[in-house]
């Protein structure tokens, strides 16, 4: 897995990388030229959204004083899922990150990131879901059972696709094609995008 955690200052950062690090993970951060934090860009170099395949953004600390570059903002931008660690209530990005941790337990931490990455994205799979229910209204089939979830993996996205059993294989593929179109238009910035349509199956089948 390749974290971005925009800024290592102090222990709690510094620790976390060296835990992500130990269990196998890529960390990277938008430090500039000479371990400055300034944004890497604004140094003229490579942004690591852009260089890595990273799945998971970690924003560690409370906000104490303005950035010339923000990558944690960068982040969700590019519809990577930004994690909070020792943020704080106030933390300015609070509201859109998709889980806040405290810094405890660093074994806990990492576990929790790598369950995060492995899991549906919410947004993504809402658009998806939406975009999947559109065409089975078109195809008169809105009461189908179908089910669709989306994941980041190494930097691309994943659609998977569980036809409802009545429909044929030309409509699930019809019905991917539209949800992919729908989920590359809300995340033009992932990598890849690949889509898989399962057999068909009840979706109670998949929920688990």
């Amino acid at each position: 897995m390749h974290v971005l955690i925009p800024t290592i200052e102090g222990l709690a950062a510094q620790d976390i990388a060296r835990e992500l690090e130990l269990a196998g993970h890529t960390v990277h951060t938008c430090h500039g030229r000479n371990g400055s934090n300034d944004c890497a860009v604004l140094d003229d170099l490579t942004c690591p959204l852009e260089l890595a395949p990273v799945d998971v953004a970690v924003d560690v600390g409370a906000r104490t004083r303005d950035r010339t570059g923000d990558g944690a903002l960068c982040a969700l931008t590019h519809r990577v899922p930004l994690v909070l660690l020792d943020s704080g209530p106030e933390h300015p990005l609070r509201p859109w990150a998709a889980d806040a941790l405290v810094g405890t337990d660093l074994s806990a931490d990492v576990s929790a990131l790598e369950d995060l990455a492995s899991r549906p994205l919410p947004a993504h799979t809402e658009i998806a879901a939406k975009a999947m229910l559109g065409e089975l209204r078109r195809q008169g089939a809105e009461d189908a059972r179908s089910v669709v979830e989306v994941r980041r993996r190494d930097g691309g996205i994943v659609i998977e696709v569980w036809p409802d059993d009545t429909m044929t294989r030309t409509q699930a593929e019809r019905m991917a094609t539209h949800v992919a179109q729908a989920v590359r238009t809300y995340d033009s910035w992932a990598r890849s995008l690949d889509v898989t349509v399962h057999e068909p199956r009840r979706a109670e089948t998949t929920a688990s």
